[in-house]
């Protein structure tokens, strides 16, 4: 949290220190500086400028460790705005970097990311495979953080085959991993998923815990993705609570946000999102549902929040 804080306090003087280094053609110095930038950009939504820094100093600098890295991270970037062919071009030049470099820190990282672009691409065989090879690899390296992350990606797996109590283990693993580490982001991400196991068992009361617990950290870290995920996921308690029309206007709410952020909504959150949607068309008729939505499409972040955190009924 106080590095995240620090580098949004400083984000203006890192763009002119990467415009700098680019203009007086220094562009490893740009590359490195950006490579550096990619988990800030990720968490703080910069998706499109991250690319667009990486993109500019990659194309001349010649430190094939600095490519690889940031080549890597604006995959990621790509990957969270559905741009899913360019960000298998990207991870698939940092793979080859990371192959020939034989840095297996780096190839492991790389799998990880392919194999996040083929589940949200909904080709989870594909994923649970390249997931696999890389969890391999993490053990091998005795990477916690990236055992934690890949776990709970095969978690996610479990999920979409309905096999929810084997996702609700690896998910439990994985936070107490996190919570070893103290990695709030980890640990924001794995309590979502829980949530949402809680959420598929019928036990929405759970679910609710769960998804306030994880809000309060997702707004602490400042991550304006997480937070939208995390509105359609009360969106969802709140429709099983009675409670339609806040139901709906959280989902504008959400919408709105993951509309402006660019942000590609993954297969579990869409498919729980549409599953509410039917069940609000039912409730409120198509008209009422359209005129909620489009109300909470006027509400500001802060406003939503505390709407979809009521719990009484009506």
């Amino acid at each position: 949290m106080e590095w995240l804080n620090r580098l949004d306090s400083d984000h203006n003087n890192l763009r002119a220190a990467l415009d700098w280094s680019l203009r007086i053609h220094e562009n490893e110095k740009a590359l490195r500086i950006a490579g550096a930038l990619g988990h800030f950009w990720w968490v703080r939504n910069h998706y499109e400028e991250g690319q667009e820094w990486i993109r500019r100093a990659a194309e001349t600098a010649n430190n094939e460790q600095a490519r690889a890295k940031a080549l890597q991270w604006s995959g990621i970037l790509a990957r969270q705005q559905g741009k899913f062919q360019a960000a298998k071009n990207l991870s698939n030049q940092s793979l080859d970097i990371y192959r020939k470099l034989e840095n297996a820190e780096g190839i492991a990282k790389a799998l990880s990311v392919l194999g996040s672009i083929s589940y949200f691409e909904q080709e989870f065989s594909v994923a649970q495979k390249v997931w696999h090879e890389a969890l391999a690899m993490y053990r091998q390296l005795e990477d916690k953080r990236g055992i934690a992350f890949v776990l709970n990606n095969l978690g996610l797996i479990s999920h979409t085959q309905g096999k929810i109590q084997q996702a609700q283990e690896i998910y439990e693993e994985c936070l107490a991993i996190f919570g070893e580490l103290e990695d709030k982001w980890g640990i924001a991400r794995v309590l979502l998923n829980l949530g949402h196991v809680a959420y598929a068992l019928g036990d929405f009361l759970r679910a609710r815990e769960l998804y306030d617990e994880d809000l309060k950290i997702t707004i602490e870290l400042g991550e304006t993705e997480g937070i939208a995920y995390l509105l359609n996921s009360l969106a969802n308690v709140l429709c099983q609570e009675g409670q339609h029309k806040h139901s709906a206007q959280i989902q504008g709410a959400a919408t709105s946000i993951l509309k402006e952020m660019e942000i590609y909504v993954e297969p579990i959150e869409q498919a729980f999102f549409e599953e509410t949607t039917v069940s609000l068309k039912g409730a409120l008729g198509e008209e009422g549902y359209q005129k909620e939505f489009e109300t909470g499409k006027e509400l500001s972040m802060e406003q939503a929040i505390t709407l979809a955190l009521k719990q009484e009924s009506g």
